[in-house]
């Protein structure tokens, strides 16, 4: 995991906190002990408000509201149900985690990646990435398998027996040209 989404997820589970009041030390204080944690760099104040500005921009676009009490400012989250981890993905972001769905797609079948097909239909319901394509080619056992191979030759072989043809087709005509 990445030192900035550790630091983004430990202000998140701070500031979905409603009844708690975090002062930037306070939220600080937290993303350092999950660095920590993970034998990283504590961060300083500018990284911290340099956090809090980026998760208020795109894509992010948390809403982060300071207020202030008893001469003392605090954080947190304007929209109680807002959270980091709830954020939905972005078209590029849903697309990408489909191209990656679709190349892991093609392992099915092959006994050591029996945890992948597990997987696939769990992150496309997390993610919301609708209905999967029907598979066109799996990696199973098949107990038709001499049959099919022997109908998978005949395709082969027609095709070279087709090509072979128009390939004498073509010698005809460049020795009639001369």
């Amino acid at each position: 995991m990445s030192k900035t989404l550790i630091r983004y997820l430990a202000y998140d589970r701070c500031l979905q906190k409603q009844g708690i009041k975090y002062t930037w030390q306070d939220l600080q204080k937290a993303a350092n002990q999950d660095l920590e944690v993970r034998d990283y760099q504590a961060i300083g104040k500018t990284q911290f408000f340099g956090d809090i500005k980026d998760l208020k921009a795109p894509p992010y676009l948390a809403p982060i509201e300071t207020y202030k009490e008893g001469g003392q400012s605090y954080y947190r989250y304007s929209n109680p149900n807002y959270s980091f981890r709830k954020q939905e993905l972005t078209g590029a972001e849903a697309e990408q985690v489909r191209s990656a769905l679709m190349a892991l797609s093609r392992f099915k079948g092959m006994p050591q990646f029996e945890w992948v097909q597990e997987m696939i239909p769990k992150i496309e319901q997390t993610f919301k990435l609708g209905e999967r394509n029907d598979e066109i080619i799996g990696f199973e056992q098949n107990v038709d398998l001499k049959e099919g191979y022997r109908l998978f030759r005949s395709i082969i072989q027609c095709d070279s027996i087709q090509e072979s043809i128009e390939d004498q087709i073509q010698i005809l005509h460049q020795q009639s040209d001369h």
